[in-house]
């Protein structure tokens, strides 16, 4: 908490998988540097972002959110790069699933940080950041492929790369996004423009086979799962549990 973590530097090494406390002013490494403060209303760390030509302040820095960006709906309007296409994602927290905008922007700007291909989550109307009075946040989808010093009493945030920094996000080529259930998959979410759209997909779907092969119950970490992201053209075939089998035609989409 704030009464802990205000008075120190927190150094956070994901590499590692370790942090540490030390006195603020220290510089244990080198990296870009971007502004941080903790804010006097909220009690958050707090940056910014610019994403174009825009800027979005204040950015939440937030270590308990798995995403990468996250921008409010007004501050995409403003500062999307023009053309790009956007889909849509589900997320689950405290408060249930929400339905947000995805997209894949070419460059974000964090201080004098550049990061390409970055992810971004765009929050509905009135979502949680908008709530809070907040552009966006910054999470650790984004700051775990750098070692972070978080030092709001010197105002900087330092970010160093490391070797998996600006890794190829992982895009869906199906627009299936599904959840587990014992030896199936269920449908959760069918996202905008992509090829299941198209071919009719439905929330709650339940799907038994993939490519003949059943669903086996180490689904999330077995190489069978990759089929939601293989190279556009591929050519699916999953089995529904009612018996009937669809062929799924795997495109790039955003």
């Amino acid at each position: 908490g704030r009464d802990l973590l205000a008075a120190h530097a927190l150094d956070i090494d994901y590499a590692a998988r370790r942090f540490r406390l030390i006195p603020t002013g220290r510089l244990p490494f080198a990296g870009e540097t971007a502004p941080l403060t903790i804010s006097s209303d909220r009690r958050v760390y707090e940056s910014a972002i610019r994403i174009g030509t825009h800027a979005l302040a204040p950015i939440v820095v937030d270590t308990g959110d798995g995403s990468a960006i996250t921008v409010t709906a007004a501050g995409w309007r403003r500062a999307a790069p023009p053309g790009l296409p956007t889909t849509t994602a589900i997320a689950y927290g405290l408060g249930g699933s929400v339905i947000s905008g995805l997209a894949i922007a070419p460059e974000i700007r964090v201080g004098t940080l550049v990061a390409r291909d970055t992810e971004v989550r765009i929050e509905p109307e009135a979502g949680f950041s908008q709530s809070i009075g907040a552009a966006g946040r910054l999470g650790s989808g984004f700051l775990q492929h750098y070692r972070v010093l978080l030092d709001p009493s010197a105002a900087r945030m330092v970010l160093h790369r490391g070797d998996v920094a600006d890794p190829r996000p992982i895009r869906s080529t199906s627009g299936l996004l599904m959840g587990v259930e014992s030896n199936r998959l269920k449908v959760l979410h069918v996202m905008r423009g992509g090829p299941a759209e198209a071919s009719g997909w439905q929330v709650g779907d339940l799907i038994c086979s993939i490519d003949g092969q059943p669903i086996p119950r180490d689904y999330s970490t077995s190489p069978l799962a990759d089929w939601t992201i293989r190279p556009p053209g591929s050519v699916v075939r999953l089995g529904l549990c009612d018996g009937t089998t669809r062929a799924l035609t795997l495109r790039n989409f955003y």
